[in-house]
């Protein structure tokens, strides 16, 4: 009886050592990191590779010519008509007898689905694929998925055994992979601004008199030492507000066209201010312990709201009421930046 019980054990660990050579032997020990060079993204994408032990390369999407739907469609006709390609459809200056195959393919930003699933389906499923945020395609797909407490909420929307993934790894905010770097405190405020793209599907959308809200509000804080930091993202007719309106004292640091790390920055703020649509900045000025004030959080609607609600219950953020702008009608001081 003992023997029968041993053996199925000695089997199974034989088989899964086999299985894990051969899932590798052909790909590089190394991740590729997809990233739309958006550097909040792109820094939880390396992040992740360094926590894995992989050195890594970032590859660039190729721009989408099609619909999500289309793109996937003709990816698996490309595997059939043309199985022995070596050039990438969806991943720029990428070709498999140059670059082999990777280990591990990481995916930052929706438009690097299509790269992660052309990668996978490359090595024949043997690429371990990871995806941040909720892919627009099949959830078994991807081997795993980094999701936030709002994705779940998304899921959750759609039914209820829909958050219940075994590939699926849950976390309150989005996953920031900001560095362990200790708080720089100084006497001195420093406030740094955060805006996003200026549109959050969840339930927010940033409008061009909000501009002038902000720059009301950042007009009665106690201090002049203000960094605003614009998304790459950001739209056009809000860039042109903010660029048009930009008081003297502000330092502006435009992510489009500065090499500029936001660590570097948040990590001597002394508080951070961010639009309700910019979760990325939000989970990285958590995660370095930093007081977080939202913008625009009173407008959010549906999921975004009751996210809102779940972060605020937990401490983590507060509504940006500066004393003494038009924003403080109606709320109390618990809500005031800099309130006594």
């Amino acid at each position: 009886m003992l023997a029968r019980t041993i053996w199925p054990a000695r089997t199974t660990s034989t088989c899964l050592r086999r299985y894990h050579a051969e899932r590798h032997s052909s790909l590089q020990p190394l991740a590729w990191v997809i990233s739309d060079a958006n550097p909040l993204r792109e820094l939880r994408a390396t992040a992740l590779a360094t926590a894995l032990g992989l050195p890594y390369t970032i590859k660039r999407p190729k721009p989408a010519r099609l619909p999500p739907l289309m793109q996937r469609q003709m990816l698996s006709l490309q595997s059939l008509v043309s199985p022995t390609r070596t050039a990438f459809s969806h991943i720029s200056d990428t070709n498999t007898q140059a670059d082999g195959l990777p280990r591990v393919v990481i995916g930052s930003s929706p438009d690097s689905l299509m790269g992660v699933l052309e990668t996978k389906e490359r090595s024949q499923g043997r690429s371990f694929s990871v995806f941040y945020g909720l892919p627009d395609t099949k959830i078994n797909s991807i081997d795993a998925l980094l999701l936030s407490r709002l994705d779940q909420m998304k899921l959750r929307a759609k039914g209820p055994a829909r958050d219940q993934l075994d590939n699926a790894l849950f976390t309150m905010l989005p996953f920031s992979g900001s560095p362990k770097t200790p708080a720089v405190v100084s006497n001195e405020p420093n406030i740094v601004v955060c805006l996003g793209p200026g549109v959050e599907p969840s339930g927010f959308h940033m409008l061009v008199d909000d501009v002038d809200r902000l720059f009301d509000a950042l007009a009665h804080l106690p201090t002049q030492n203000i960094t605003m930091v614009l998304s790459k993202q950001l739209h056009k007719s809000l860039r042109r507000k903010l660029t048009a309106q930009m008081p003297q004292h502000i330092r502006t640091v435009d992510l489009a066209t500065s090499s500029v790390s936001p660590a570097d920055i948040l990590v001597n703020a002394s508080q951070v201010v961010v639009s309700a649509d910019d979760l990325d900045s939000l989970s990285l000025a958590i995660s370095l312990h930093k007081p977080v004030y939202v913008f625009g959080e009173e407008r959010t609607e549906g999921l975004l709201r009751n996210y809102y609600r779940l972060l605020d219950t937990n401490n983590l953020v507060r509504r940006f009421y500066p004393r003494g702008s038009r924003s403080t009608s109606g709320s109390g001081p618990d809500h005031c930046i800099y309130s006594e």
